[in-house]
C-alpha cells in the first residue's frame, strides 16, 4: 500500500514501528487480477487493479475533501445522488447482477458510521460529504450501504440503505430479505429486538412473549425493560400488542414508571376471559420447591383427572 500511497504516507508523521496508516478491514476478489479493499482508517474504498504484476489504483469511494491537496483527489469516483457517505465501515463485498450494464456492480458494506481517524489531525465535521455521523464507541446508528458503481461513468450512488445498531468498530452485514422472502421492514424490525435487555429476549426465543409486542418493548429504555420483567411478574402476564405498544407511548412520554407498568400489565386482556389463571405465589405453597413450572402443571392436571374419574364413579353409584 506504501507504494500506491506514497505520498500520503509520507505526508502523516508518526514515530510508531506498526504505523496502522490505512488499517485494511475486508478484501473482496474481483475476478482474477482486481482487489476492493476497505481502508477504515481513510473511511475509504479503494479498487487495485493487476495485482499480480504491476498493481495500480483504479479508484476510490471517498470523501473529496478529505483528499483534496493529496495528489489522489483524481482517483475518486463521482458521487450521484445526496447522502452521507460511508464511514469506518467493514465487510465491503463486491455483487454483480445480469440486469447491470458493462462496468457496474454493487458494492455492499456496513456502514460503521463512525467518522474517526487517528493517523491525520482531520476534521470530520467539517467535511460536507458527512452528516449525522459520530466518533468512537458511542452512536445511535449504523447502516447496511449499497452503492452501485458505474466505473465507464466514474460514479456512485447509493440504491439501499437499511439502520442496523450502532457499531464503532468491529462488524459485519449480510444482505437478506428478498432472497429469503422477507420484507425490508421484517428485517428492520428483526434489527430493533437486539434492543431488548436478554431477559426479554430469552422471553422472545422462548414464545413466551410474542414478535410484535416485542418490537414495541424494544423502544423502552434499558431500565424501564427491567422493571418491566417485575410488572409481568407482578400480574402474571406478558404484554399483548396493544399493551406494549402504549408502554411504548408512555416510555417517549417519560411516564413509563413501574407503578404504570404494573397498572397495564393487571389489566384484563380479551384472551384471558376465559382464562383461570393461579398465581405463582399461591401454587408455591403447594409444590417443592425444586418444580419447574413444566412439573407443577403435570401434577395439577393429573390431580384434576383423578378428581374428575372419582366424581364419575360417584354419579354412577
Amino acid at each position: 500500500m506504501i507504494l500506491l500511497f506514497t505520498d500520503y504516507f509520507n505526508s502523516l508523521e508518526s514515530d510508531e514501528e506498526d504505523f496502522d496508516w490505512m488499517h485494511i478491514n475486508s478484501l473482496s476478489l474481483i475476478g482474477d487480477d482486481s482487489l476492493i479493499l476497505s481502508s477504515r482508517e481513510t473511511s475509504s474504498i479503494i479498487k487495485i487493479s493487476d495485482i499480480y504484476g504491476s498493481p495500480t489504483v483504479d479508484y476510490l469511494i471517498s470523501s473529496d475533501q478529505f483528499w483534496e491537496g493529496t495528489g489522489y483527489e483524481d482517483l475518486l469516483l463521482e458521487q450521484v445522488g445526496d447522502f452521507t457517505l460511508q464511514a469506518g465501515q467493514h465487510c465491503v463485498t463486491y455483487e454483480t447482477s445480469d440486469e447491470l450494464s458493462d462496468g457496474q456492480y454493487y458494492l455492499t458494506m456496513y456502514n460503521n458510521n463512525n467518522a474517526t481517524i487517528s493517523t491525520r489531525d482531520y476534521d470530520y465535521d467539517s467535511d460536507e460529504n458527512y452528516d449525522g455521523t459520530y466518533s468512537g464507541t458511542e452512536g445511535d446508528e449504523s447502516y447496511y450501504y449499497k452503492y452501485l458503481v458505474d466505473e465507464t461513468a466514474g460514479t456512485f450512488t447509493l440504491v439501499d440503505s437499511v439502520p442496523v445498531t450502532y457499531s464503532g468498530y468491529v462488524s459485519s452485514v449480510q444482505q437478506v430479505g428478498d432472497e429469503a422472502g422477507v420484507s425490508k421492514d421484517t428485517v428492520r424490525r428483526f434489527i430493533r429486538l437486539t434492543e431488548l435487555i436478554p431477559e426479554l429476549l430469552d422471553m422472545v426465543d422462548q414464545k413466551q412473549i410474542a414478535f410484535n409486542p416485542a418490537v414495541e418493548l424494544s423502544f423502552l429504555k434499558p431500565e424501564e425493560q427491567k422493571q418491566l420483567l417485575e410488572a409481568m411478574d407482578y400480574a402474571q402476564a406478558t404484554p399483548s400488542l396493544s399493551q406494549a405498544q402504549r408502554l411504548k407511548k408512555y416510555s417517549q412520554e417519560g411516564k413509563c414508571t413501574f407503578e404504570v407498568m404494573c397498572t397495564v400489565m393487571d389489566e384484563e386482556k380479551k384472551t384471558d376471559l376465559d382464562r383461570v389463571i393461579i398465581k405463582q405465589d399461591v401454587l408455591r405453597k403447594y409444590f417443592p420447591k425444586s418444580y419447574t413450572p413444566k412439573q407443577m402443571e403435570d401434577t395439577i392436571i393429573r390431580l384434576l383427572e383423578q378428581w374428575q374419574r372419582k366424581k364419575q364413579r360417584e354419579q354412577e353409584r
